[in-house]
């Protein structure tokens, strides 16, 4: 059974890593993966806006609502808007989050306004709602790009810095298997293609197969 510690961090995984399980992951990496950047949606979306016109080079659009504006084609207010969700998710911790968040998902520019608030700093609780909302809202093509680019640099963030997994994160994980195809497409190929999975990753990674069900035209493939 999974086992939330008192601080929230998963701490059994029922899985012990041999020294043959390392030698076999070791073949996997890339010598010369530490040199390069993992790209982000936050690193896409300011690509994006500062090639439109009128924008500033060093603009945190973030930060900067006007300009936000501009470069997103939302209003003023729907930026201050987004804004404001995005500071009460980086307080979340449990109950109902905002209606405005609900709808992301069925917004053409939805991640332009996932950006805007800020997710990086959302809490480990908004991430799991988010990925719960979004995995059912968004279609497999969609719901690949927000495990690549948000979830997964977040799950692995989290890992390389508490060297385990917040139980919420562990949880979002689980329920992005919603959508099986994006599962692997979006969260298990990027995660190996990237050179740099951890013993440790793929621990955790494996306890999270090993409790979900995965239908077996994905599982094969």
């Amino acid at each position: 059974s999974e086992e939330e510690a008192r601080d929230g961090f998963l701490e059994e995984y029922d899985y012990e890593v041999s020294a043959e399980d390392e030698r076999i992951l070791k073949t996997f990496l890339d010598p010369n993966a530490e040199s390069k950047s993992t790209r982000t949606l936050a690193d896409i979306i300011e690509e994006k806006l500062r090639e439109r016109d009128l924008v500033q080079e060093d603009v945190d659009f973030r930060v900067d609502s006007q300009q936000a504006a501009v470069a997103t084609g939302l209003s003023e207010k729907a930026v201050l808007v987004y804004k404001q969700v995005g500071s009460f998710l980086q307080r979340y911790k449990s109950g109902s989050v905002p209606k405005a968040f609900k709808i992301i998902p069925n917004l053409s520019n939805w991640e332009e306004i996932l950006y805007i608030t800020d997710y990086g700093n959302w809490s480990v609780h908004a991430m799991y709602q988010a990925t719960r909302i979004f995995a059912s809202n968004l279609n497999a093509k969609m719901a690949q790009r927000f495990y690549s680019l948000v979830l997964l640099p977040r799950v692995r963030e989290e890992i390389w810095a508490n060297k385990k997994l917040h139980f919420a994160l562990f949880q979002a994980l689980k329920k992005a298997a919603y959508k099986p195809g994006a599962f692997f497409k979006g969260l298990l190929l990027p995660l190996c293609q990237s050179g740099t999975c951890t013993v440790l990753e793929a621990v955790i990674f494996s306890a999270v197969i090993n409790r979900i069900s995965i239908p077996v035209l994905h599982s094969s493939a």
